[in-house]
């Protein structure tokens, strides 16, 4: 059975202690590209992205601010997992 659902989030995670603000979601990526901003982030640690819909592998291929980009599958519905820094 294929995942129903293709967006959700970004939802970020509460912070307890030192640990670094966690947000998720999933996204449909336009052609091979995925680009997706966090808006309660102010810089994005690192990010993972893994595929929903077929074996292509993703990658994150850049991070820039509040958001990243991954090169993934045609079309593919992602999951992402991201760190970062909460905006003051």
């Amino acid at each position: 059975m294929a995942l129903a659902v293709t967006t959700t989030g970004p939802k970020v995670v509460e912070c307890i202690g030192q640990f670094a603000p966690l947000a998720f979601g999933i996204a449909t990526a336009s052609s091979t590209d995925l680009t997706i901003t966090i808006p309660q982030f102010s810089l994005v640690y690192c990010a993972l992205v893994l595929s929903t819909t077929t074996a292509t592998p993703g990658y994150v291929a850049t991070t820039t601010g509040n958001s990243f980009s991954a090169t993934v599958g045609t079309g593919e519905v992602c999951t992402y997992i991201a760190f970062g820094k909460l905006r003051a």
